[in-house]
């Protein structure tokens, strides 16, 4: 290959040399929407940590069903759960990495129709013009969905997600790279109070809220509340059980999150 005054040397080989797939197709596939795929992992990558030394924490569940095609994943500080309803001519579930995930998402465009099934320990995802095989992980978050089953709220709000959004970020703009990064919520008065307090100064925010109102307050790191709101849009239900775990909802998306201790 040669550009301009540069000349490229790549090593190739005979196309009959280059390793093959020994994988089948899978013998049943459910078909779902690429635009419900990207939907869905748009919900969830974030709460997938591919450095984890857990590899159960660096998975991502996807399931297809005959009701709804759902997703989920957790860092074991926040979990998230999207689904989508469907009308998929099969059910199956399959584990997962997430880069896995991204790399399926460079090929799938909103307007296509999946085909998605298992052939040994292999996912397979089909598309009109591409096949993508990934191995499935053996280590499962399955326990995950259990969390949001004990969930009991004794608070429950209704805010924009937007405004809430960037109350986080206006807040935590006074906390400078070597601060303890994290934001306190009370609730009280029909208001989301919003505070942080670093080395760059303190600030507060306040959310306009409707709902039930029970006196809490409670901190979090920053970054997994700004990671769920980017999943919703309008309005947002946020929820808090007597220990101070938070659950954010939106249309289809839940997000589970644990608080922490005070800066």
């Amino acid at each position: 290959l040669q550009a301009g005054h540069t000349v490229f040397n790549l090593p190739t080989q005979p196309a009959e040399k280059y390793p093959k797939l020994d994988i089948a197709l899978p013998a049943s596939t459910a078909q779902f929407k690429g635009m419900d795929l990207r939907s869905l992992a748009k919900a969830v990558l974030p709460a997938a940590d591919p450095t984890a030394a857990d590899p159960a924490l660096q998975c991502i569940r996807f399931c297809c069903a005959p009701e709804k095609a759902e997703a989920l994943a957790t860092d074991g500080r926040r979990l998230a759960v999207s689904s989508v309803p469907d009308e998929a001519d099969g059910d199956m579930s399959a584990f997962f990495m997430q880069p896995s995930l991204k790399t399926l998402l460079r090929l799938v465009r909103p307007s296509d129709k999946l085909f998605f099934g298992i052939s040994g320990n292999h996912a397979v995802f089909i598309g009109m013009d591409w096949l993508f095989y990934t191995l499935m992980s053996a280590e499962k978050n399955t326990n995950a969905q259990k969390l949001l089953e004990l969930f009991v709220p004794v608070c429950r709000i209704e805010v924009d997600a937007g405004d809430m959004l960037q109350g986080i970020e206006s807040v935590t703009a006074c906390l400078l790279p070597d601060d303890d990064a994290c934001i306190r919520l009370d609730i009280s008065d029909g208001t989301l109070h919003l505070s942080a307090e670093g080395s760059g100064g303190t600030a507060r925010y306040d959310v306009s809220a409707a709902g039930n109102f029970t006196a809490a307050s409670y901190s979090y790191q920053p970054r997994l509340l700004t990671d769920s709101l980017r999943t919703l849009a309008g309005k947002a239900q946020l929820e808090l059980d007597k220990s101070g775990v938070l659950l954010l909802s939106g249309i289809g998306t839940r997000n589970l999150i644990a608080p922490r201790g005070p800066a």
